[in-house]
C-alpha cells in the first residue's frame, strides 16, 4: 500500500512538474544578439552599373552603414537595382548559425520612392557554394523577405520564417532540390536591396540597428528534454520498483525461512523438534541411497523429573540446555539431531552402522556425567542411550522403535548407560 501511494505521488509530482516545464518554455528569458551598430562590420554597396547599367551608389558614411544610390534606366534586361550587404562575421569565421533566432528587430532610415524593400541573407552551402567567392559567385544560397518601405518609419519586426529562398536563384543556379529549402545554419551577410518594381531616382540608406533574439533551447529541444528526463525517471522509477519488489520478495522469503525454522526448531535447545527432524529425515535421509546404513540413537536424561521437582523448572532448562550443547558438540554437522519431547532427545547419524556409533554414544554419555551444574548444587545428571541401526527397508516409526527400546533396556539395567539393539549395556 505505501509503495502504492509513494509510486502515485511520484508519477503526480513528474506529472505537475512536466506541466509546468512545458508552460514554462515561453516565459523562458530570450536570446539577444544586437549585431548593429558596429563599426567593424565589413559592408559592400552595389548597383547595376557593377554589370554595365546606368545606375550608381556610393558612401555618405561608410562606418555608419549610410550611402546613396541612384536608379537610371538602361539597356539591361534586368531592371535597375542598387543595395547593401554586410558581412556576418571575419575571415577566420565567415558564416553564423541564425537557426536558433526567431525575429529579428531592424531599425534602417529609408528617403526614396520605392513601396518595398527587399531583405536578404546569403548562406553558405557545402559543397555547392564557391569557397572563395561564395557571395560574388552567386552560388551562396539567397533568402529574401520583403518589408513596405512604410515600416522604416520606425524599428520593425521580421520573422526569420520569412526568409525564402528566392526562386530566381533557385532557377538561375540549377540549384539541387536538396539545397532549395531554408537552414539558416551557416549565414554570410545580411542585405538590404530596392525591391523590383524598383523606382527611378535617388535612393537614400541607413541601417541602423539589427537585432537577433531567438530562445535559448529551442522548443524542439525543450520538449525532446522533458520527453528524456520522462524516459530517464520512468527507468529510474521502473528500476526503483523492480530493487524493491525484490527486496520485499527477498524479505519474505527470509520470513518465511525464519518461520519456517521456528516451526522446525526447538525454542529452548535451539535443536529440531520432532517435526523438523521428521521433515529432514524424509527429505534428506530416505532418498538419498548414499546416506545408508542409517543409526538411529534416543537419549533421555536419567533421574529428571527429581531435579525439576526439587530446583524448579529454570534450572531444568538449564541443564536440558548444556545437554543439548553437548549432542551439538559431538555429533556432526551431517548428523540430525532434535529434541524429541520433555527430557528426551534423538540423534540420526547417516552413512553410519550401529558399531561405529557406540563410541560416539559414549563420548556423549561420559561428557554430560562430566558436566557440573551449580544452579542444581553441582549435582550431575546422568543421561541413557539408547542405539539401533535402522535397514534400508524400515521405516523410521521401527528404527525409532527398536532405539527406544534399547534405552529402556538402559533404563533397567541401571541408567547412565548404552544399549545398542540386540546387545549389552556399556556403563561407566
Amino acid at each position: 500500500m505505501q509503495d502504492s501511494r509513494f509510486f502515485s505521488r511520484t508519477a503526480f509530482a513528474l506529472a505537475l512538474v512536466t506541466l509546468l516545464a512545458v508552460a514554462g518554455h515561453s516565459v523562458l528569458p530570450e536570446k539577444h544578439w544586437e549585431w548593429l551598430p558596429d563599426p567593424d562590420r565589413v559592408a559592400h554597396i552595389y548597383a547595376d552599373d557593377m554589370h554595365g547599367g546606368a545606375s550608381s551608389a556610393h558612401w555618405i558614411d561608410e562606418s555608419a552603414h549610410h550611402f546613396r544610390c541612384v536608379l537610371r534606366e538602361s539597356d539591361l534586361p534586368a531592371p535597375p537595382f542598387c543595395g547593401i550587404h554586410i558581412h556576418f562575421d571575419t575571415a577566420s569565421k565567415p558564416s553564423v548559425d541564425l537557426s536558433r533566432y526567431r525575429r529579428a528587430y531592424i531599425d534602417v532610415d529609408y528617403k526614396g520612392g520605392n513601396q518595398k524593400l527587399r531583405l536578404y541573407l546569403t548562406e553558405f552551402v557545402p559543397g555547392f557554394t564557391d569557397t572563395e567567392e561564395p557571395v560574388r559567385s552567386g552560388t551562396a544560397k539567397y533568402l529574401s523577405a520583403y518589408v513596405p518601405s512604410t515600416e522604416t518609419d520606425q524599428q520593425f519586426v521580421v520573422q526569420m520564417g520569412e526568409f525564402l529562398v528566392a526562386d530566381w536563384w533557385v532557377n538561375d543556379q540549377n540549384v539541387p532540390r536538396e539545397f532549395s529549402t531554408a537552414s539558416r545554419d551557416k549565414v554570410l551577410t545580411f542585405g538590404i536591396d530596392i525591391a523590383y518594381p524598383s523606382t527611378l531616382g535617388e535612393h537614400e540608406l541607413k541601417v541602423n540597428r539589427v537585432t537577433f533574439v531567438g530562445d535559448w533551447i529551442s522548443a524542439e529541444n525543450w520538449y525532446l528534454g522533458i520527453l528524456f528526463i520522462w524516459v530517464v525517471a520512468l527507468i529510474a522509477v521502473g528500476l526503483g520498483r523492480i530493487i524493491y519488489l525484490r527486496q520485499v520478495l527477498l524479505n519474505e522469503q527470509k520470513e518465511k525461512a525464519k518461520y519456517q525454522a521456528l516451526s522446525s526448531q526447538d525454542a529452548l535447545t535451539g535443536l529440531m523438534n520432532r517435526p523438523g527432524l521428521m521433515t529432514e529425515y524424509h527429505r534428506r535421509i530416505e532418498a538419498d541411497d548414499n546416506c545408508w546404513p542409517v543409526t538411529v540413537m534416543v537419549i533421555d536424561i536419567d533421574h529428571f523429573k527429581p531435579v525439576n521437582d526439587t530446583y524448579g523448572h529454570s534450572v531444568g532448562d538449564l541443564i536440558l540446555q548444556r545437554v543439548a550443547h553437548q549432542i551439538l558438540t559431538h555429533t556432526r554437522e551431517t548428523d540430525i539431531a532434535a529434541r524429541w519431547g520433555g527430557e528426551e532427545f534423538v540423534v540420526v547419524l547417516p552413512s553410519t552402522p550401529g558399531q561405529s556409533a557406540l563410541p560416539l554414544a559414549e563420548r556423549l554419555r561420559q561428557a554430560v556425567k562430566a558436566e557440573t551444574h551449580p544452579e542444581a548444587g553441582s549435582q550431575g545428571v546422568t543421561i541413557s542411550i539408547g542405539v539401533c541401526q535402522a535397514e534400508r527397508s524400515d521405516r523410521f516409526e521401527d528404527a525409532f522403535k527398536h532405539a527406544d527400546t534399547a534405552l529402556y533396556r538402559a533404563k533397567n539395567k541401571g541408567r547412565n548407560c548404552v544399549v545398542v539393539k540386540g546387545e549389552t549395556a556399556s556403563q561407566a
